[in-house]
């Protein structure tokens, strides 16, 4: 029997890989048993020439009526695209990371460098200060690549350079370090240069233990678009209210009144905001 082929979002045909498909049902919280189990009913179902949105579209359905928290959190890489088209509210989402980390942070704060002001799309302060550059991409196809990396070293040893800090703690540069973020991955000349040139990367699968998604669960605060009793419309107006996770939903008794389908909401809510996702 030959192996089912797929074919992904940018046209590239392949095998379906069961086996693949577990491993990330896992990675979201699955049971061995569920994600065993959930991999072989969507083998049985994918045809020949299915996309991969099909694949997923099905894996989801599946845990979805079995285990509603761990579809949620399957969806979490898909969800994070839909802080788009603009890329602003992952600029909020990623300064509620850092604070539920325990950092002040503001965003789109200007500082001045050496030789310019520079706009830094997120500032986070604790012990340490971390200037950061937000790549928002609409494909998840799309890497960040090396002339992302060269760009925020440029701009942030203008700011790790500049003596004469406005701050009295600090003896040299108004930061201490630059992340770049980005909601996909990064090529491999874009990790090589940031590797060597000391720039700290964020984003989809990397760092390999501690990348945007184990950050996301580790704070437990994931993103409302992970909701799927949201409207794209009424996401829109929770980012337009600066509401952009489900813990910042649930703290938010005046939204909440306010939506067409609320019992839906807070119970999925509330599900990806226990401990371990339990049901």
């Amino acid at each position: 029997m030959h192996a089912k082929k797929v074919v992904k979002r940018n046209g590239v045909v392949v095998d379906f890989d069961r086996e693949i498909l577990e491993r990330s049902l896992l990675r979201s919280g699955a049971e061995r048993d569920l994600a065993h189990r959930v991999a072989l009913d969507v083998e049985k179902l994918v045809r020949d020439g299915d996309s991969t949105s099909v694949v997923y579209k099905k894996a989801f359905e599946m845990l979805y009526e079995r285990a509603r928290s761990v579809a949620m959190r399957y969806s979490l890489k898909k969800a994070l695209f839909n802080f788009g088209p603009t890329g602003f509210p992952f600029e909020k989402f990623v300064a509620e990371l850092f604070r539920r980390k325990g950092y002040a942070t503001q965003t789109n704060v200007h500082m001045r460098g050496g030789c310019i002001t520079h706009e830094v799309d997120v500032l986070a302060i604790a012990s340490d200060r971390v200037a950061m550059e937000i790549k928002f991409h609409n494909d998840m196809h799309i890497r960040s690549d090396v002339k992302s990396v060269l760009y925020v070293k440029a701009r942030f040893d203008d700011l790790l350079g500049r003596t004469g800090s406005t701050f009295s703690f600090r003896k040299k540069g108004v930061v201490d370090r630059c992340v770049l973020v980005t909601n996909t991955k990064f090529t491999k000349n874009a990790l090589a240069y940031a590797e060597c040139a000391g720039v700290s990367l964020l984003g989809w699968g990397y760092p390999f233990r501690h990348n945007l998604q184990s950050f996301v669960q580790e704070v437990d605060a994931h993103p409302v678009t992970c909701l799927p009793s949201l409207s794209l419309s009424l996401m829109r107006g929770l980012f337009s209210e600066g509401v952009v996770t489900c813990k910042g939903l649930l703290e938010r008794d005046d939204l909440l009144r306010g939506l067409p389908n609320t019992d839906a909401i807070v119970s999925e809510a509330k599900m990806l905001c226990r401990p371990g996702g339990q049901r």
